[in-house]
């Protein structure tokens, strides 16, 4: 579960597409360096379904979320792991 600065709710591939928008301005994009942009790109094609390895696809995993979150978008975003019982 990911939430945002604003506290809403979100979860991965939610959180990725604010995460994207947030990055994508142009004030932002442009201290980017491009290789490191490519890892961003890379995590879009993952979450689209459109990155493979060994034939299967890839999921963007919290981790992975957190640590772009961390870098590109420091103090934005809070994230936390839930585990709810359904009953």
């Amino acid at each position: 579960m990911f939430a945002s600065i604003n506290k809403h709710s979100m979860n991965i591939e939610q959180a990725f597409w604010d995460f994207y928008e947030y990055v994508k301005q142009p004030h932002i994009w442009a201290t980017i360096p491009h290789r490191e942009r490519i890892n961003i790109y890379n995590a879009k094609h993952t979450v689209k379904g459109k990155a493979k390895m060994k034939g299967r696809l890839l999921r963007l995993g919290p981790e992975r979320l957190k640590s772009l979150m961390d870098k590109y978008a420091p103090g934005r975003y809070e994230v936390r792991i839930s585990i709810q019982i359904k009953e």
